[in-house]
């Protein structure tokens, strides 16, 4: 009988074969296992030993004088395996000079280096962690221990593991710390107050959050009525820089692709009129605590600032704003209207009424039809990515962004879980674009914007990511639940870029693809972490969530998340301004 597809009967078929190579292996085992292997092949631990006690005093690790199973290249076999001792536990002194030199992060992908290794012409990812305040009524009046304490400005502590006497602590770097009892103008002055003055000098810059869900991400860039946040403070604070130095224009150019310009005759873009929003006095009461950017200008230039806002759900992008609802400029008759007045009979005139933009609800604003837009690339550059055809208009006071914001707002994607009644359920995208060129530019209507205008085009990125989560503590089902692995793919994505990203400075000789394919977000932060942005990210940390179980390992998860995206290193580079043109 032949032998079938795959088999052989030479040397007792499949497990003769394997036999063999087992007492071939059991044969040079004793050799292999006496030799060490030189120290530049050892594989490097997947967990450093970064772990104090709480009061200060070294503990070493627990596998520290044990004997570490390693497996090494050998020629003739694909590993080799042996043991090595463990080193002892490095001692810190816990001063600031020693606190630089932690390791970074406890992936294996990457080469360990400190903050203090960082290249001084390289600028690394600026984070920040900000705890948020404790709610006495969530409580009943009785707060829990917080297991994450203050060291200093730039360093916190978490509770690793254990209880009591024996709790073993960690320690994370960041380039702040913002307690509990900072106010939203505090936090603006020390994380977002940076990202204007960078873009005003000719950078492109992101600003984003990062955090479980419920920690206090959506307050921190939105905020309330009372209590704005980094967003329009962001951008009051560019339009501020705008009128003291006199240098809005006047010229019908708006934003084209990534890093264009081209001439637009709407005037619900270029010269809009916004309608009113609920509760725009509370939010431009909250806008004037703060003091400002201070930065000059050359009065030989101008500057006109665009907005748009959409979001990205279910991996799908969708935009927040819609021009026939948002301004009260309206071109043409919406068809609506026209077939409302070929009508007859009773009800017509509110039939009428419910199909004019300018009377719509904010619940009927908000249940609009949504189109999903398309995310592309100028040039097939991923460099330069943008979203093709979502809405961008031109604002010019703090009341004009806040009308756009609130607008946005109403069509957002929010619904309540197990532990948030607001959720966000979208990573949302709000892009300023601060359009230069010259004061004396001579722009023809329905013409080219001319190359002696030298036109160019920085953009100001301000990102609400929506919190990772674990089922069974928010108790998603259906929807809900596919909305939160969409939320988690699209964050386990960026930290995948992150590493690889981290790998590839590592090892250059060896680079690894990026998946920045992989979600719409990381297509979005390609050009913030190619080296196209000054980037700043806020961590939002519930210090008494952390009390739990489940959420004590989803905080860890983000301080380590922060701990790897500081130590990314990327060469920024400036938007330049096209070069003038000579005359023959």
């Amino acid at each position: 009988m032949p032998p079938r597809k795959g088999t052989t009967r030479k040397g007792g078929g499949k497990k003769g074969a394997r036999a063999k190579a087992t007492s071939s292996a059991e044969a040079t085992s004793a050799e292999e296992e006496s030799h060490t292997p030189p120290p530049q092949q050892l594989r490097t631990p997947s967990r450093v030993s970064r772990l104090t006690a709480c009061n200060g005093t070294p503990r070493a690790s627990a596998a520290t004088g044990a004997k570490r199973t390693i497996f090494t290249p050998v020629a003739g076999r694909k590993y080799a395996r042996g043991t090595v001792d463990v080193p002892e536990t490095p001692q810190r002194a816990g001063t600031a000079g020693d606190a630089m030199r932690v390791a970074v992060s406890r992936t294996p992908f990457t080469a360990r280096r400190g903050i203090a290794e960082y290249e001084a012409e390289r600028d690394p990812i600026r984070t920040y962690v900000r705890l948020k305040p404790a709610d006495p009524a969530r409580f009943a009046g009785q707060l829990p221990k917080s297991l994450l304490q203050v060291v200093s400005d730039k360093e916190v502590e978490v509770v690793a593991r254990g209880g009591g006497e024996e709790e073993v602590c960690e320690r994370y770097l960041f380039a702040g710390v913002l307690p509990t009892l900072a106010k939203q103008p505090r936090v603006f002055e020390v994380c977002a107050q940076p990202v204007v003055r960078d873009l005003f000098a000719g950078f492109n810059t992101l600003l984003f959050t990062y955090g479980i869900t419920n920690s206090g991400k959506t307050h921190t860039v939105q905020g309330s009525g009372g209590s704005p946040g980094l967003l329009p403070r962001s951008v009051k604070a560019v339009l501020d820089v705008l009128d003291r130095n006199g240098a809005q224009g006047d010229f019908a150019v708006r934003p084209k692709y990534a890093t264009q310009v081209e001439y637009c005759s709407d005037p619900r873009v270029v010269a809009p009129t916004f309608r009113q929003a609920p509760g725009e006095d509370a939010w431009l009461a909250g806008l004037e605590q703060d003091a400002g950017v201070d930065a000059a200008l050359d009065d030989a230039w101008a500057y006109q600032l665009y907005v748009s806002y959409f979001e990205v759900y279910n991996e799908m992008v969708y935009d927040l704003l819609d021009l026939s609802t948002l301004t009260t400029v309206q071109v043409g008759t919406p068809d609506g209207a026209r077939r409302t007045r070929r009508a007859n009979g009773r009800g017509a005139r509110r039939r009428d009424e419910a199909a004019d933009p300018l009377r719509m609800s904010a619940a009927q604003i908000a249940g609009l039809p949504r189109t999903a837009l398309a995310l592309r690339s100028e040039g097939g550059r991923g460099n330069d990515a943008f979203v093709d055809g979502a809405t961008e208009v031109r604002v010019r006071s703090a009341r004009d962004l806040v009308r756009v914001l609130i607008h946005g707002q109403l069509r957002r994607a929010v619904h309540a879980t197990g532990l948030n009644a607001g959720s966000s359920r979208s990573h949302a995208v709000f892009q300023a674009r601060l359009v230069k060129l010259r004061r004396d530019a001579a722009v023809v209507p329905l013409g080219a914007v001319p190359r002696a205008a030298q036109a160019s085009v920085r953009t100001m990125t301000l990102v609400d990511l929506a919190g990772s989560e674990r089922a069974r503590r928010t108790h998603a089902q259906g929807e809900r639940l596919a909305e939160a692995g969409k939320i988690n793919v699209g964050l386990m994505t960026l930290k995948k870029c992150l590493d690889v990203r981290r790998f590839n400075a590592a090892d250059a000789q060896a680079p690894q693809l990026v998946p920045y394919n992989e979600s719409k977000v990381t297509r979005l932060f390609q050009p913030a972490l190619e080296g196209g942005a000054k980037t700043v990210m806020v961590v939002c940390v519930d210090p008494y969530e952390h009390a739990d179980a489940d959420a004590r390992a989803e905080t860890r998860a983000v301080l380590d998340f922060a701990r790897v995206a500081s130590s990314l290193v990327a060469r920024v580079r400036r938007v330049p301004d096209p070069p003038p043109v000579l005359e023959a």
